[in-house]
């Protein structure tokens, strides 16, 4: 359905409430056209052939969805019958003319349709002039008005439902596009979570290679040495798997060369300073075993932290901030929060996708995020990492 097409394609419900609005419109204009044929027959007896015309004339609107022109051509050949072979005025053949003008104006685009009305204005005013009585010229124009008004009406329904069908492929178009933007960031952050887990694992593949060169050279005169570097091995390949595990799937395109090691959570403070020299205060609380979390897990969690506080100072309109971690033996959980806003902030053109990225970098690692606004206007993001202290 193109947006100049405003011809629907109702549902069976509608067509067939439709198709029941039609068949009374007819039955109305048949009515209203035999009882004025009698009032201008004056109580002389009606003819078969005057009935029947304007039955065919009344009758044609229950086609007007489907052949709208067609149904006006024969509504105006009736009225010239009625005119020229019954010799009776156009004007009280009925108010069916006027719905067929007001259909065509809403069906068919704007110059078929104005071509049409100055067919019909013709067409009557002839009629009217050759008529038995003229009712006067102002008469006429008073009919020929109300036959534009019709059109107008007709016109009006048509550009309301173009607009409608444009403003509805311009939402899917819309839904279409943000879709796949975010499907892209999807990828873009699978990306760069990829090229970050291949820095941990590349760490802990040349530990364990070290460990493995010295535990074999101290094996014979220093076994607990050997007994150490096995045990640092064991603990190291055990992370690189995990990592490894978790890059099954991802899509690691175009990967250039990273020299800088990945941050994690011993450098929450550094990121913490940079976000203070933008402007903002964060209270940092730290408890449990932190330093016994993963390098992968500590630098996702780095990351969202990041995000978050990045997010703080460019939207929220705060001075103060509070980072929370806190590792227990169920979960590594990262909250960061703020109060309700303080000072106006000027809106940031253009969205993002840190949202998704954050919760992207939880989910990878069988975690939990949450963002949400809270009870003072104030909001809190907080992503929980599955943690177990021991099972290294």
């Amino acid at each position: 359905m193109t947006a100049t097409d405003t011809r629907l394609r109702p549902n069976s419900w509608e067509w067939w409430n439709r198709a029941f609005l039609d068949l009374a419109l007819a039955a109305l204009a048949i009515v209203a056209s035999v009882t004025l044929y009698n009032e201008v027959l004056g109580g002389r007896n009606p003819t078969g052939f005057g009935v029947s015309l304007l039955i065919v004339n009344g009758g044609s609107l229950a086609f007007r969805r489907l052949w709208p022109l067609g149904v006006l051509a024969v509504m105006l050949i009736t009225s010239v019958i009625y005119t020229l072979v019954l010799d009776l005025p156009v004007y009280m053949i009925g108010p069916g003319i006027l719905i067929a003008v007001y259909t065509v104006a809403a069906a068919r685009e704007r110059k078929k349709s104005l071509l049409a009305l100055l067919v019909v204005e013709l067409t009557m005013v002839v009629l009217i002039f050759v008529g038995p009585s003229f009712p006067g010229y102002g008469s006429i124009a008073l009919f020929a008005l109300i036959i534009g008004v019709a059109w107008f009406l007709g016109d009006v329904v048509r550009r309301w439902r173009t607009a409608a069908i444009e403003h509805e492929q311009r939402a899917a178009e819309l839904a279409a596009a943000r879709e796949e933007l975010a499907r892209r960031a999807v990828s873009e952050e699978r990306l760069r979570i990829a090229r970050e887990l291949h820095d941990v694992v590349a760490h802990s593949m040349t530990v364990v290679a070290l460990q493995a060169g010295s535990g074999r050279l101290a094996a014979r005169e220093d076994p607990a040495a050997a007994q150490q570097a096995l045990e640092t091995i064991e603990k190291s390949s055990r992370e690189a798997l995990a990592d490894m595990r978790r890059l099954v799937g991802v899509l690691r395109e175009g990967e250039d060369s990273l020299t800088e090691p990945a941050p994690g959570l011993d450098d929450i403070e550094r990121l913490v300073e940079d976000v203070e020299r933008a402007g903002l205060d964060v209270e940092v609380n730290r408890s449990g075993p932190l330093d016994r979390v993963p390098p992968g897990m500590a630098l996702a969690a780095y990351r969202v932290a990041q995000e978050a506080l990045t997010n703080v100072v460019r939207h929220a309109g705060v001075d103060e901030a509070e980072l929370t971690l806190e590792a227990s033996d169920g979960a590594l959980v990262l909250v960061v929060g703020n109060g309700p806003p303080t000072r106006a902030v000027e809106p940031i053109e253009g969205g993002g996708h840190g949202i998704s990225g954050m919760e992207e970098r939880a989910s990878l690692y069988g975690g939990t995020f949450d963002a949400r606004s809270t009870d003072d206007g104030g909001y809190r993001v907080e992503a929980r990492f599955p943690f177990d202290k021991d099972a290294e």
